[in-house]
């Protein structure tokens, strides 16, 4: 059975109709005594991150997003939002993978280096507080996908964050249907439609993200183009040893940390309720029916 509200799952889960459900944080701690369930974690291949977009001015500015990035508290949102659940990241590698790089480090939270990082940009603020440059106002369109537990509370947290440094924030919510198809489909993310979006992602077993951040990528939805990054993508794709590849891949997350088309979060540990009368449920990173075989009651 698939349940698209995620409040159903919860009320199911309860009546005994579903045998497990993947759960976001909120419904986690929501759920209460777990009675006849059991939570199982496992961490997830993948990342929740925002996504600037780059095909317009004034976010196509390395600068502006640094800014961005330096006013958004990312521990407050994995602390408040998911209560440490989804841990921050730094990048699109998953912490487990042998990719990884702990050394790519995105733009810290630091107010007081934003603010004046805009006011060196030319949007300064007001009197009413708000940011203008040449009479026109910093606002920015933070979409995402209202199906989305913890995506609709950490835009919330987002405008919240952002306002308080005198941007003008409008949220726009725009269905899974419609989210993630391609441009010619009318696909929010590759649409340009937006200036900044939340979007989950998930990663396979090999650390190949070039779908993601090469200027041809399929899923390439910031719209960023680095000559550097896809040749460093064409080097990890063409390049069979495992210690030669982690170096490409290291240099390819730094890259990204410093040009920043997307803000990373998050990098979830999913929990799933199971009813305790289903046994052999282990999810794995990469899919939580890989076991589905051993399954029984």
């Amino acid at each position: 059975m698939v349940v698209p509200d995620f409040n159903t799952d919860l009320t199911l889960l309860r009546a005994g109709e579903l045998d497990w459900s993947l759960l976001s944080p909120a419904q986690r701690l929501a759920l209460g005594p777990p009675g006849d369930l059991r939570m199982v974690y496992a961490p997830f291949a993948g990342y929740g991150a925002l996504a600037f977009d780059l095909r317009h001015p004034p976010f196509d500015d390395a600068r502006l997003r640094a800014a961005i990035a330096r006013s958004i508290d990312r521990r407050t949102l994995s602390r408040s939002i998911t209560n440490g659940q989804y841990a921050v990241t730094d990048s699109d590698q998953p912490p487990f993978s042998w990719a990884y790089d702990p050394g790519a480090r995105l733009p810290a939270y630091d107010t007081s280096a934003a603010d004046r990082a805009f006011d060196a940009l030319g949007w300064r603020r007001g009197s009413d507080g708000m940011r203008r440059k040449d009479g026109r106002a910093l606002a920015i369109v933070l979409a995402v996908f209202p199906e989305g537990d913890t995506a609709v509370r950490t835009v919330e947290y987002v405008q919240q964050m952002l306002a308080a440094r005198g941007i003008e924030v409008t949220i726009k919510r725009v269905t899974l249907a419609h989210f993630y198809l391609p441009a010619s489909a009318g696909g929010l993310l590759m649409s340009g439609k937006y200036d900044l979006a939340y979007f989950a992602w998930r990663s396979g077993e090999d650390p190949d993200d070039s779908d993601v951040v090469t200027c041809s990528g399929a899923s390439n939805y910031a719209g960023y183009c680095s000559a550097e990054v896809d040749t460093l993508e064409r080097s990890a794709l063409a390049t069979p040893d495992q210690m030669k590849r982690r170096a490409l891949y290291s240099k390819i997350q730094r890259a990204l940390a410093r040009d920043i088309p997307y803000l990373y979060l998050y990098a979830p540990t999913y929990g799933y309720a199971v009813h305790g009368s289903v046994s052999g449920f282990t999810p794995t990173p990469f899919s939580p029916t890989s076991s589905a075989w051993e399954w029984y009651r």
